[in-house]
């Protein structure tokens, strides 16, 4: 605690921006607390302000530019807030000047002065990438977020080919991006393309291909081939665990891809224990509803289900649905994945109506996210077929 205390003061310590709350005072009491003292701002959470003062497009757009344009300082000074959200954003309006306010930067990273330089450059190529949709650059062309995430993978074997390590950097997000929008080949030639990069400029144990090897071990399982995915994760797993803390997110994070692995290849009780695991690093790397924790609750609960446990597993599942809908609303992509699971139990419990109304909120959620063609979505378009079939609704 006292050292994510300190972490948050020595983060603002360096920012200066309107758009971030300022520290005015910072010492130890006469016992030798360390405490610091903060501006009041008389705010609400962002997503809050917007509906009850029923802002329109334009009136959004502008809070979210202030906001990006206090993120922006941040990075400049090498510090990544790892837990931006609508209640960490309050909006003041102060004689009709509304001012969004990052705060909490408890969790916060700081990147030092070459981390600070990375971050620059990732964000001055990221914005001249997308100035391109600018209808004063490109006379109104209409650029599609797809369309100008495949602009960037072209550019970037150009634009940064003399600084291969942010080539790298920038690859590795790209093919991030790439596994989440279901692109899983391409996806998986850009991240191929990085672990060769980053083996030869910083060798084969360097922690940056934990990474990279992690992604490929989510994208290989995600894809149903597990021999790839067991020997990227091992593999990911062995450099992170000797190269960072035994608490550090990132190896919780490989360990979470780990115990996923495991729950597809039915060794249950290995699963469990890495969930576990990762439920404890989490607690203390993590806020307590960070969504990779609940990530993490709705993991644990499906091999509860796998282990014949139901009624721990619906326990679980309800749980971070709740916590879920309170932290994100009830439209985040993550609540739509849980409906599913809790579909899919009710579905194999044959509480067929359970299984509709589960099904039909989470369908929608999810065609939002991603598209009616993604395989989340399309697997809940077929059982939402087959309990039609159940439910007689010829």
């Amino acid at each position: 605690m006292l050292a994510r205390f300190d972490a948050e003061r020595r983060a603002l310590a360096v920012m200066n921006h309107p758009g971030i709350a300022r520290v005015r005072h910072a010492g130890s009491s006469d016992t030798g607390q360390p405490y610091f003292s903060m501006e009041l701002v008389r705010g609400l959470p962002l997503t809050k302000f917007c509906d009850t003062r029923r802002l329109n497009v334009r009136e959004r757009l502008q809070l979210f530019i202030g906001t990006y344009e206090a993120v922006q300082h941040a990075h400049q000074k090498g510090v990544v807030h790892r837990d931006l959200k609508p209640s960490n954003i309050l909006v003041a309006d102060e004689e009709g000047l509304r001012q969004p306010k990052i705060i909490d930067f408890g969790i916060a990273e700081a990147l030092g002065p070459q981390g600070a330089d990375a971050a620059k450059e990732v964000a001055d190529f990221m914005v001249n990438l997308f100035r391109q949709s600018d209808p004063d650059v490109q006379r109104r062309q209409n650029k599609t977020a797809k369309a100008l995430l495949e602009q960037g993978i072209r550019r970037v074997s150009t634009d940064v080919a003399s600084q291969p390590l942010l080539q790298a950097r920038l690859m590795q997000t790209m093919g991030t991006v790439k596994t989440a929008l279901g692109k899983y080949v391409e996806a998986r030639v850009l991240l191929e393309d990085v672990l060769r990069m980053r083996e030869r400029l910083l060798g084969p144990d360097h922690v940056l291909l934990g990474e990279t090897l992690t992604s490929l071990g989510e994208l290989t399982r995600d894809r149903g081939e597990l021999e790839d995915a067991d020997r990227y994760l091992t593999r990911a797993q062995r450099i992170r665990e000797r190269a960072l803390a035994p608490l550090h997110a990132d190896v919780g994070t490989t360990l979470s891809m780990m115990a996923a692995l495991r729950m597809r290849q039915t060794r249950l009780t290995e699963a469990e224990s890495l969930y576990r695991r990762v439920l404890a690093i989490n607690a203390v790397a993590r806020k307590p509803d960070d969504a990779r924790t609940l990530r993490d609750m709705r993991g644990l609960a499906a091999v509860n289900r796998a282990q014949k446990r139901s009624g721990e597993a619906d326990s679980l599942w309800k749980a971070t649905l709740q916590r879920q809908e309170r932290s994100f609303g009830s439209e985040q992509p993550d609540v739509g994945s849980t409906l599913n699971d809790i579909g899919a139990m009710a579905y194999s419990n044959a509480k067929y109506a359970d299984a509709d109304a589960y099904y039909g909120r989470a369908r929608p959620i999810l065609e939002r996210a991603y598209s009616a063609e993604h395989p989340p979505t399309v697997s809940v378009i077929n059982i939402e077929v087959e309990l039609l079939w159940k439910l007689k609704r010829y």
